[in-house]
């Protein structure tokens, strides 16, 4: 065996010097210690490095490390040893001549003692048999201070450490963010706070686990280490990449890029699912972790190759959010590194790769903070922007809608002049005219002078009336229409000994009559009545109107049919007084359509088709 030189821990910890003193001997036949201690030298080779790698092929076989402690002291000292991380291991000690089997590791950490002048021959047997692609043997000695000496199990369980204090921080911190943003979603109802606030919640997830597995037995490590945690990491990146779509809206600005993170998002789902079914079989751990390590580098290209295809087209909201996840993927590969090559011993928060990856979570929590706030602000500005316009628009319509209705107004005098110089102006004209011939002849009024003034008269207060029930806007509505049309229809075709009937529908809806309207309509009456007195010889008329509920308009149909003699249709059209009806139709915006009755009847119908909203 080869003979190692002695370690002096009176001088406490000095690491390059304990490596010389550390030989390493490869056991794949479970040999005992005393078959170990009759093995020839040259079995054990020096280690000569600050760790040995050991692969997953190798994990059937033990690795025993030897090495020589002296304390050149006049007191006892006291010095915790450990073989790393990763591996599991027994000790013994072999002490003048007599060997002895030392308690088991705590937090794979074991306390040694050496008395003053004496020396220690130490064994080390070590099981690296967990499920990963890379473990490493990495014997170290921590000197012992005075807080380890007081509470030597906190120190031993990592809870006493910088970065276990970090996690704690940064658990809390991003709980809190998580639970905001979880939220923010239900009052918003924008997927990108629930997709952040997810992935948020499975870092959280991954730190808790690693803040609980710290008390946990060995025998849990295997259901955490091999599947929870990567799992969690794979989730975290799936979420994150549907969020960085939804929030900068990849779909309407970046399409390419859209279309090449749904790609990713797929095959971080097929992954999960083929990992997970790989894991139940429970066969192919040093596949998985293969696999695991070569997406972890897939997933780091893709990271930097969407940073820098994103950058291509710069707004302030796009570089803000890339540069806070180009600083997480900068961490996150720092990690990944440093995780695979990992053989520090020191409890630095710089030396531990996980807090890398934290902290480039809580860079990226900063930043999307600032893009959180960034984006509420321009959409402010934008919903400011909207609202003016929307009252500019306002003000114009509010403009141009009594534009309107004094062009309205100007058009309603104008008619009036109209209908009052030709409903009045001729009749007064005329009973002028009959009054000034009488006195000029010097004869008193006769009793059929008296009988055609009367009635002229009549018929002037019929039209005032008329007129002014045309031009009151308390009557534009579609009931008081009709109530007028049905009493003036009554009262002139019984005045001409003539048969009528006028049906409505049961329920009239109360509708407000568009401009103009309800003076066309009753004028278009006026005139249909009269040529049926005068020209159609008929004995009975029927008006009619019904309409259909159309969305919120109504679709009306207003009918005014005689059993008179008919007509011609081009000498009818040629008329002045059809001509009105039609004109008066255009200007409403309907529908006007006369023709012959269907045999046997006779006489003619009226159709008028109009809208109203």
């Amino acid at each position: 065996m080869a003979a190692n030189p002695y370690f002096d821990v009176k001088r406490g910890y000095q690491q390059s010097e304990f490596y010389q003193s550390v030989s390493l001997f490869k056991d794949c036949q479970n040999l005992s210690l005393d078959t170990v201690l009759t093995l020839k030298q040259g079995s054990f080779t020096p280690l000569n490095a600050k760790y040995f790698p050991v692969l997953s092929n190798d994990n059937k076989c033990f690795y025993w490390l030897h090495f020589k402690l002296m304390n050149s002291s006049p007191d006892k000292q006291r010095i915790f040893y450990s073989s790393g991380f990763s591996a599991m291991f027994e000790a013994f000690e072999i002490s003048k001549g007599k060997v002895v089997r030392l308690p088991e590791p705590k937090y794979n950490y074991l306390l040694l003692e050496v008395r003053s002048g004496d020396t220690v021959d130490v064994y080390v047997r070590n099981n690296c048999s967990l499920p990963q692609t890379r473990q490493y043997i990495y014997p170290k000695l921590i000197d012992i201070e005075e807080m380890v000496e007081n509470n030597p199990a906190e120190f031993l369980s990592g809870k006493s450490t910088t970065f276990y204090y970090f996690m704690i921080l940064f658990t809390g911190m991003s709980l809190m963010l998580g639970i905001y943003l979880f939220i923010l979603f239900f009052q918003l109802w924008d997927f990108s706070y629930l997709l952040y606030s997810l992935n948020i919640f499975c870092i959280v997830a991954l730190v808790a686990i690693r803040v609980i597995y710290i008390d946990l037995p060995e025998n849990n490590y295997f259901i955490f280490y091999a599947w929870l945690i990567p799992m969690l990491q794979i989730l975290s990146h799936l979420f994150y990449f549907l969020f960085a779509s939804h929030f900068l809206n990849m779909k309407e600005h970046v399409p390419e890029l859209h279309r090449f993170i749904n790609y990713v998002v797929v095959f971080l789902v097929i992954y999960l699912v083929v990992d997970y079914i790989l894991f139940l079989t429970g066969n192919y751990h040093a596949l998985r972790m293969q696999i695991f390590f070569w997406l972890r580098i897939v997933l780091i290209l893709a990271a930097f190759g969407s940073i820098i295809y994103a950058h291509k087209r710069p707004t302030l909201l796009l570089r803000l959010f890339t540069f806070g996840t180009c600083m997480m993927v900068v961490s996150a590969t720092i990690s990944f590194i440093m995780s695979y090559n990992w053989v520090s011993v020191s409890y630095g928060l710089w030396s531990v790769p996980f807090f890398y990856f934290l902290l480039g979570y809580l860079i990226d929590h900063v930043f999307f903070t600032i893009c959180l706030g960034y984006k509420n602000r321009q959409e402010q500005l934008e919903h400011i922007t909207l609202e003016r316009e929307l009252v500019t628009q306002r003000a114009k319509e509010r403009e141009n809608y009594l534009q309107l209705i004094m062009h309205t107004q100007e058009q309603e005098r104008n008619r009036m002049a109209e209908d009052l110089h030709d409903e009045l102006g001729s009749g007064l004209s005329t009973i002028r005219f009959l009054i000034e011939s009488m006195k000029l002849k010097g004869e008193s009024v006769s009793p059929k002078e008296l009988h055609f003034i009367s009635l002229k008269s009549a018929e002037i207060i019929e039209n005032m009336r008329q007129i002014i029930w045309a031009v009151n806007p308390e009557h534009d509505n579609l009931a008081d229409l009709l109530f007028y049309m049905k009493r003036y229809t009554g009262e002139y075709l019984e005045t001409n000994k003539i048969d009528w009937d006028f049906n409505t529908v049961a329920f009239v809806p109360d509708k407000k009559l568009p401009p103009g309207l309800r003076r066309n309509l009753f004028a278009i009456l006026k005139e249909a009545l009269h040529n049926v007195s005068k020209h159609a010889n008929a004995t009975n008329v029927v008006v009619s109107f019904e309409y259909q509920q159309r969305n919120e308009s109504l679709e009306c149909v207003f009918k005014i049919k005689d059993n008179g003699k008919g007509f011609d249709v081009c000498s009818v059209y040629s008329g002045n007084g059809l001509k009105n009806m039609v004109r008066r139709m255009k200007e409403t915006g309907g529908g006007f359509q006369i023709q012959n009755n269907n045999p046997p009847e006779t006489g003619i119908v009226i159709a008028l088709s109009f809208n109203i909203p």
